[in-house]
C-alpha cells in the first residue's frame, strides 16, 4: 500500500489519553509513548511511528489545562471512545503553501505557531 508523500500524521482522538494508548495497543500490539502536552491548547498526546516522517498521534484533553478554549480540545471532551478525527499533511514550505491557498481564494487560518512540551 502506498501512502501519500505529504502525509505527516493521523490523529486518533480520545476522551482520556491512557484509554487511547490502551486501545491502540489492543488493536495493533504496539504501545504508543507519551509525547507531551500542547501548552495553551488544552490537550496532550502519545505518539506511535508509522515509518519515516509519519506517525499516529493519540490526542486527548489535558486535565492540567481545564477550560482552555480550543475547538480540538472541546471536541475531545465530547468523545465517548477513541476515533479517527483527522490527519495532517506536510506541505513543505508553510508560507509558500499559505500563499497558494490565498491566491486560489481559499479561506484559512494560519499559519499559527504550535509547540509541544515534552516529558
Amino acid at each position: 500500500m502506498s501512502l501519500p508523500e505529504n502525509l505527516d500524521h493521523i490523529l486518533l482522538g480520545t476522551p482520556e489519553l491512557q484509554a487511547g494508548i490502551d486501545f491502540v495497543e489492543k488493536h495493533t500490539g504496539v504501545r504508543a509513548i507519551f509525547g507531551g502536552v500542547h501548552p495553551g491548547r488544552g490537550n496532550q498526546n502519545a505518539l506511535l511511528s508509522l515509518g519515516e516522517r509519519r506517525y499516529l498521534e493519540i490526542i486527548a484533553p489535558d486535565p492540567a489545562q481545564p477550560g482552555v478554549k480550543n475547538p480540538i480540545a472541546s471536541n475531545l471532551h465530547s468523545l465517548t471512545e477513541p476515533r479517527l478525527i483527522g490527519w495532517a499533511a506536510h506541505p513543505g514550505s508553510v508560507s509558500a503553501f499559505a500563499e497558494k491557498l490565498g491566491a486560489a481564494g481559499i479561506k484559512f487560518d494560519g499559519p499559527t505557531p504550535g509547540s509541544r512540551k515534552r516529558p
